[in-house]
């Protein structure tokens, strides 16, 4: 089968006969289907190609009644990688040991969501085929294996069969990958339940939030139609969404000019633009609404699926008051298997903390006024994914500096640590060591920007137990 219509089942619980039997099930279908096409609404001559060559930089088709969809809006592919599998479990363990239980919120695709505005019972223009009912079960099979590591999963597609009386359809626009206020308003109730069931409120933390629409409509700022736009010959409306406010009609005048109060919520969302507080869609408002709690608001637009996970991870807010619940909104689930490797390197250690002054402090050293540092560790067997380094700095905007890790075998590893291009201000490094380098760690060297000096701490540290035994498990 060609690339566009082939279906790969990476989820490592398929048998490969069932991906041949299915792909040739598919094929056969394909061979014998009619040449019929949907009447497209709009206008947009070789509109796959074009939008190839264009921002999208992927087949895009037309759908029915004004419906667009983005070739990975039609995955069939949902799968973890084991190196996604140690992360996540790692990252649940060093939040519990916190007090925070760590919650995920995967957001359908908008081909399982709007199916019935596909083409040709999902056969797009003769070049794709997508087979809702096989995509939707991958996508439940993903989010069972995420409840297996005893994260808080919020099940969209869970919730929304025990309301059979929801066009699901209205959860995304139609030509916008976001979901809308429908979405958020209906994603949010089956946050509230997972997040309800698994922490307790104090009195205190327990608010009197109301969600009203506030009479207003807006035009949707949709990069998807603008770009659709330049694409086809006739012109594409924006679509118009009604807008809502939510206000604490408990809230003091000095509880609302707390400037802490977003620090001190029990709740904190990370994720995407489809959560972030300046767009239309409202999530963390109905979220505020259906919860009675404050949440905090974390999410990044333009961040991609780890910017705002790494943002959080770094930041005082959390070390300050770490929250009773971490959600994390993530609208592509199938690409946590390319998540960026030195960000998850970054990641779980930053939720294990500096460990300065503590029981997992290996050796630390502090400096001043320094460009350039070297720690040569004393003690041995320091090999592997159960250790990690952590430094404080002084300078929160000073670029990243370079890192030169030696082992005892002749090996070295040299490294930049990542800042996302979203994260401006970091003032915290972290960096886990590799298994793939099995000397013991015989020394660090640091060496920060040309002509600039730092002062702050640098410590060898190591994982809590219960951390360095989800490596295992």
């Amino acid at each position: 089968m060609t690339k566009g219509a082939s279906i790969d089942l990476v989820n490592g619980g398929m048998a490969m006969a069932k991906i041949c039997i299915f792909s040739c099930i598919l094929g056969c279908f394909f061979l014998t289907s009619s040449a019929r096409a949907d009447v497209a609404k709009y206008s947009c001559p070789d509109l796959p190609a074009k939008a190839v060559a264009s921002d999208f930089s992927q087949p895009v088709y037309q759908g029915k009644d004004g419906w667009f969809f983005r070739q990975s809006d039609l995955t069939h592919q949902f799968a973890l990688t084991d190196s996604n599998a140690e992360m996540l479990k790692r990252m649940n363990s060093a939040l519990r040991l916190q007090g925070t239980k760590f919650f995920m919120l995967p957001v359908p695709t908008r081909g399982i969501m709007a199916n019935k505005f596909a083409q040709d019972d999902g056969i797009f223009e003769n070049k794709y085929i997508f087979e809702e009912a096989f995509a939707e079960q991958q996508f439940k099979d993903i989010i069972a294996m995420l409840e297996s590591y005893h994260i808080g999963v919020v099940d969209i597609l869970g919730y929304l069969e025990k309301h059979p009386d929801d066009d699901r359809s209205q959860y995304f626009f139609a030509r916008d990958i976001h979901w809308s206020t429908t979405g958020a308003a209906w994603s949010a109730p089956a946050a509230a339940l997972e997040i309800k069931n698994n922490i307790t409120l104090n009195t205190e933390e327990i608010k009197n939030y109301q969600t009203k629409k506030n009479g207003l409509q807006k035009s949707v700022n949709s990069p998807t139609n603008l770009i659709l736009n330049q694409i086809c010959a006739d012109r594409l409306p924006s679509e118009i969404i009604d807008t809502f406010e939510t206000k604490d009609n408990s809230q003091s005048l000095d509880a609302f000019l707390d400037d802490n109060a977003q620090q001190n919520a029990p709740v904190h969302l990370i994720g995407t633009s489809f959560s972030v507080e300046s767009f239309a869609f409202h999530f963390a408002g109905f979220l505020r609404s259906e919860l009675q709690a404050d949440v905090a608001d974390y999410a990044l637009t333009g961040g991609g699926i780890d910017q705002s996970l790494y943002d959080w991870s770094h930041s005082d807010a959390r070390l300050k008051s770490p929250p009773k619940a971490l959600l994390w909104e993530i609208p592509y689930i199938d690409r946590l298997p390319i998540f960026p490797e030195p960000s998850a390197r970054q990641i779980v250690p930053a939720l294990g903390g500096l460990c300065t002054g503590t029981a997992n402090a290996i050796q630390e050293m502090a400096y001043d006024k320094q460009n350039k540092l070297i720690m040569n560790v004393t003690k041995r067997n320091i090999s592997g994914s159960s250790f990690y380094l952590a430094s404080n700095l002084s300078d929160d905007s000073m670029r990243v500096p370079t890192f030169k890790l030696s082992y005892d075998d002749g090996q070295q590893e040299d490294f930049s640590p990542r800042r996302p291009e979203r994260v401006l201000k970091v003032n915290k490094l972290f960096w886990e060591l590799s298994d793939i380098y099995p000397g013991n760690l015989k020394s660090v060297e640091i060496e920060f920007e040309p002509g600039k000096i730092e002062t702050g701490t640098l410590a060898l540290c190591k994982y809590p137990d219960s951390v360095i035994q989800q490596t295992t498990n």
